[in-house]
């Protein structure tokens, strides 16, 4: 076999054609050009769109705090065993701050960024290994996909970190089409490396890389060497870290409970329709489940390498993370919106592959997709809200009189950073009311009655959830005599987390 022809048999396993009975318009440069600016426009002005519709919450205000605060080069080793996430989240926000300052807005623009900069991604890898109808209707979904649209309004890591995962899986694609380019490996390396510098999950996603890796070098056995010393080099990166990682797994890595196989379906409920109502729970299976199969099935018979790299990059991630969390329990679904790019792409080849049957077939799958995500958009905004600090403090800055109180409730500073947050920060306020807390649990009985010595009014801030009511427990049996809840009122979700604010008044004797 001559060289030109073996490298024509090499191409042809990344040259997949999508069915062609239909088509969606004529494409040319300039078409797909602006198809491309159409739909990031789209995707940049839905997450732009309510971006301040909530407040910050606790874990974003917590994080923005820490950021904010700690010295540039000490947010690389900043460190907390209770904590569970690496460190690379901490210097880049406290860059992006530094940029933008702290308004509401700015600080979460930093997510939508990281999520449009995605999408482009998708499109791209799509465009490449897969069909372009397909990359643009991959686009299209992960543009209004509902789980992807709110962690992209949040300041959480998750949304660049999917980021840095679709780049890295670009970089394992690339890697596999000429293995013996040392080159190529040199760009994977350090992609792969950062990974578990931003999310835990990153080992998931390496292990993932990995098998689609062996899957294509199969007795291949100079690839699979090349292979192995990537992966110490990449596991050597994570060396100056690990102690504090082992130390995390012992304290701080284990707050969700594996309730069993129905986490699995709910975290594929989410990477389709996040927030669906639950009485269509149902037809989201019957439409997602279905596509997903038909496109993986499809990919398997026509090139079954990309077929593996779907199904590594997409499930297999959740699965090995469901399994490990059996022993170590941590499976939060939110953690897996990097593994719906990929999911969705697969979904897109089912909706195509759909008109070998019936021309019409894909235009009915488009609509159920896209209205499914609309109904979940819908559900979402309309009645679903998270800890509304802004709305508190709002309450408290318009009632507040002299010597007025803040007690921020617990000894673990759950609440100071979001309080803070817009009572200093955004919304002007005077700032001159004193803000304590029991800073010894021990001690709760003693340290109230010399916080509340000489107060007529405490405004009372808890924040709590399924571990229970602290300042119920432990504040109200140690109330000093004479004091009246006046005012009480609940800010956000409870189904996420309880935000309370209570006015305490003392009475006149007699």
């Amino acid at each position: 076999m001559s060289i030109s022809s073996k490298a024509a048999k090499e191409e042809k396993i990344y040259t997949y054609e999508a069915p062609k009975p239909l088509k969606l318009m004529t494409w040319n440069p300039t078409t797909e050009k602006v198809a491309l600016v159409l739909i990031l426009a789209l995707a940049l002005g839905l997450r732009l769109f309510n971006l301040t519709r909530n407040s910050l919450w606790y874990d974003e205000t917590l994080d923005l705090d820490i950021a904010h605060r700690t010295p540039f080069w000490e947010t690389f080793t900043i460190f907390s065993k209770y904590d569970v996430h690496p460190p690379l989240q901490f210097p880049v926000m406290h860059l992006w701050v530094k940029l933008v300052g702290l308004g509401e807005a700015n600080v979460r623009l930093l997510s939508v960024i990281a999520a449009v900069i995605t999408i482009a991604v998708t499109y791209y890898i799509a465009r490449r290994y897969l069909d372009r109808k397909i990359a643009f209707t991959a686009m299209l979904f992960l543009s209004v996909s509902p789980l992807q649209l709110f962690w992209s309004q949040s300041i959480r890591p998750y949304s660049w970190f999917a980021l840095l995962v679709i780049i890295s899986l670009g970089a394992t694609l690339f890697v596999s089409e000429r293995p013996t380019q040392l080159w190529r490996w040199a760009i994977y390396i350090p992609l792969a490396a950062i990974l578990p510098y931003t999310h835990y999950l990153g080992f998931h996603v390496i292990l993932a890389e990995a098998v689609f890796l062996l899957f294509v070098f199969f007795r291949q056995w100079g690839n699979i060497l090349r292979l192995l010393v990537s992966l110490m080099l990449v596991g050597a990166c994570f060396i100056p870290w690990l102690s504090n990682f082992l130390l995390q797994t012992t304290y701080g890595l284990t707050f969700f409970t594996n309730t069993g196989p129905s986490q699995l379906i709910a975290t594929l409920v989410a990477f389709s329709s996040e927030f669906i109502p639950n009485g269509y729970l149902m037809l989201v299976g019957a439409v997602f489940l279905p596509l997903y199969l038909i496109g993986l099935i499809w990919v398997w018979q026509n090139r079954a390498k990309m077929a593996v790299f779907l199904f590594c990059s997409s499930l297999l991630p959740v699965f090995t993370s469901w399994l490990s969390s059996l022993i170590r329990p941590n499976f939060g679904i939110r953690y897996f919106m990097f593994c719906v790019p990929t999911f969705l792409m697969t979904v897109a080849v089912g909706i195509w592959v759909l008109a070998r049957y019936w021309k019409y077939a894909p235009y009915l799958a488009l609509l159920a997709v896209l209205g499914l995500n609309l109904i979940s958009e819908v559900n979402y905004t309309q009645h679903y809200s998270y800890q509304d600090w802004r709305g508190m403090v709002n309450h408290i800055v318009a009632n507040q009189q002299d010597n007025d109180l803040i007690f921020l409730s617990n000894p673990w500073n759950y609440t100071q950073p979001s309080f803070d947050y817009y009572y200093l920060h955004q919304l002007a306020a005077p700032g001159n009311l004193d803000r304590l807390a029991v800073t010894d649990q021990a001690k709760v009985k003693e340290q109230v009655a010399s916080i509340f010595k000489n107060r007529q009014r405490i405004w009372m801030v808890s924040l709590y959830d399924g571990y229970g009511n602290w300042v119920i427990n432990n504040i109200f049996p140690n109330l000093p005599p004479g004091y009246k809840s006046t005012f009480k009122m609940q800010y956000g979700n409870p189904e996420q987390s309880i935000l309370e604010l209570i006015l305490l008044e003392k009475q006149p004797e007699g």
